[in-house]
């Protein structure tokens, strides 16, 4: 799990920006300081900017983290509202639960959280759908949805799952048998796998600065399920 989409850090983080000292933090939490610390460190690190200043005494939040403050407080108020609902609804709770996400993010992260949910709450049974747009939610098609960007349509409630991070990869054979590419341009002498399902468009450019380049491989595989475009990057081919 990227330390982005733990809540315990960033109710560390939540606690230090309230109180204004690792101490105070740690002491309200009932951890130690440095867990605290490293807490916090780990989203900085995850995240490429800096949460607090930290070569001033005392410790201040930078821009981005007073803009985190604001923001992931909302979130953790009604995350924390959420779960009290639910455990004290807990004998009374019922019925279907239609869930649209991703299949990889599906089964990465949502497949353990369920069957816990539904060791607490057997009579809800739940419906995973592939891949619904943020429109689909609108018109009720499903109650939840994980999604890819904010969404824009009015009426929607949402609350940030963290940042998904898409990098080209390879195995180390094939690395070792057909070189590495450094360039775009390289990519025509090299076999891709590419996604193409309905979470996000495939890619067609890189760019990098006000540089960019179109992205053409000299044969492509093409699907619509990242799982196992991830399985066959992972193999020796």
């Amino acid at each position: 799990m990227a330390k982005t989409d733990d809540l315990q850090a960033w109710r560390s983080f939540i606690v230090f920006a309230r109180s204004g000292t690792l101490t105070a933090a740690a002491k309200a939490l009932e951890m130690e300081p440095s867990s605290i610390s490293r807490a916090i460190s780990g989203l900085e690190r995850t995240l490429g900017v800096e949460l607090i200043r930290h070569g001033v005494r005392p410790l201040v939040l930078t821009d981005a983290g007073r803009k985190a403050h604001k923001r992931m407080e909302t979130i953790l108020r009604a995350h924390d509202s959420l779960m009290d609902a639910l455990k004290d609804d807990n004998r009374t709770l019922e019925g279907k639960i239609r869930l649209s996400s991703a299949p990889g993010f599906a089964a990465r992260h949502l497949t353990t959280l369920l069957q816990r949910f539904q060791i607490e709450h057997p009579g809800i049974t739940v419906e995973i759908l592939a891949g619904l747009k943020e429109a689909d939610v609108q018109k009720g098609l499903c109650e939840v949805a994980t999604l890819t960007g904010i969404p824009t349509l009015p009426n929607l409630v949402y609350m940030s799952r963290g940042r998904n991070v898409y990098v080209a990869a390879a195995s180390p054979d094939y690395i070792a048998r057909c070189g590495m590419p450094v360039r775009p341009a390289d990519l025509r002498r090299h076999s891709g796998y590419v996604y193409c399902g309905p979470v996000r468009p495939e890619p067609k450019v890189l760019q990098r600065g006000s540089e960019t380049e179109a992205v053409q491989y000299a044969s492509a595989v093409r699907s619509t399920d990242i799982l196992a475009i991830r399985s066959c990057r992972l193999r020796t081919i």
